[in-house]
């Protein structure tokens, strides 16, 4: 297995940002303003998370030749992964009850009240022990595939075509099984608590990192892009039950189509502390200007805003709290 070259981690970084934006908008808090990438009827912006999940395994997949890599990843993900997770959601807990008191006019019993079902559904369940998505729901999921990459891992090993019948097994048989009622009926369970979808990006990356060590270049990238991106569209649209067959083909065609350019070290550095963040800078939106008389209607203004804020958060703790910045950003 060939290690990452630099071409390739450049259009990681490049993945990474750009999905993390189409985060960010996809979370505007601006009335009447539905912002999502939708053209020839498919939602471009569901391609943001299965991203994050197939590069996660691609880095997981390119380490796993390495004599102890498992527990080596386990010891980085807690660092990067757990302890943000839980860093940033107990910070999010004042931050929810103080929003919600000041929006409903000092009704501090109800925001604390509403911040019990926020604190049970941080860890994926709410007080009735249902599965919730809650804040941070990728991260979660994240941990838990770490956990198993092992099998992923020892699955994919034996050959190349092993590996791609693997990838395309478990490819069709979690599409069919999302069609399933009892699927439907736990949609929480299956689509953020333990994301079933995610485990097939997350599998495709390792299968990827494995196997595919030669890529097109020039004109021949940019031509497997194109195609990937029509069936990708194209099975969207006209095959909504094979739609993860669909989101693998656009996660692919993004990887290719992006170039190689060398990213500022501090705006990728910026990427998880945008998504840890985003939603509180949110919230603070959300309470001055609906003390200002309303929200404005551009939805550019706070997603600008809470880009800035976001990365300006990243920059100044890292600065002057460099041991908080640990906790809260993982080490990034």
């Amino acid at each position: 297995m060939k290690p990452i070259t630099s071409d390739t981690s450049n259009r990681i970084a490049g993945m990474t940002i750009v999905c993390t934006i189409i985060i960010l908008c996809r979370h505007l808090p601006v009335a009447g303003v539905n912002f999502c990438m939708s053209m020839f009827g498919v939602d471009f912006s569901d391609v943001a998370v299965p991203a994050f999940f197939a590069v996660s395994g691609f880095l997981i997949g390119k380490k796993s030749d390495v004599e102890n890599w498992y527990s080596t990843a386990l010891q980085k993900r807690l660092k990067s992964l757990v302890l943000p997770y839980f860093a940033v959601n107990t910070l999010l807990i004042p931050v929810e009850v103080i929003y919600h008191g000041v929006l409903k006019l000092g009704d501090w019993k109800g925001a604390m009240g509403f911040n019990w079902y926020t604190i049970s559904r941080i860890y994926g369940l709410t007080p009735e022990f249902h599965p919730a998505s809650g804040p941070l729901w990728y991260v979660r999921c994240l941990v838990m595939f770490v956990v198993i990459s092992p099998i992923i891992v020892v699955s994919v090993r034996k050959s190349a075509r092993f590996a791609l019948a693997f990838f395309v097994a478990l490819l069709f048989a979690v599409s069919w099984l999302h069609t399933l009622p009892c699927v439907y009926e736990h949609a929480d369970f299956f689509y953020s608590f333990f994301s079933l979808r995610g485990l097939v990006l997350f599998a495709g990356g390792i299968v990827y990192a494995h196997w595919c060590d030669r890529e097109p270049s020039g004109l021949p990238r940019l031509a497997l892009s194109l195609l990937l991106f029509g069936l990708g569209v194209v099975v969207i649209k006209y095959l909504p039950v094979a739609w993860l067959v669909g989101m693998v083909f656009l996660v692919g065609s993004l990887y290719l189509i992006l170039p190689p350019f060398s990213w500022p070290r501090w705006l990728i550095a910026s990427c998880f502390p945008i998504y840890a963040f985003h939603q509180i800078v949110y919230m603070g939106y959300k309470v001055v200007f609906a003390s200002l008389g309303g929200v404005f209607g551009c939805w550019i203004v706070p997603m600008l805003l809470s880009f800035s804020v976001c990365c300006a958060i990243s920059l100044l703790v890292r600065r002057y709290c460099p041991k908080v910045a640990i906790a809260l950003f993982g080490g990034r």
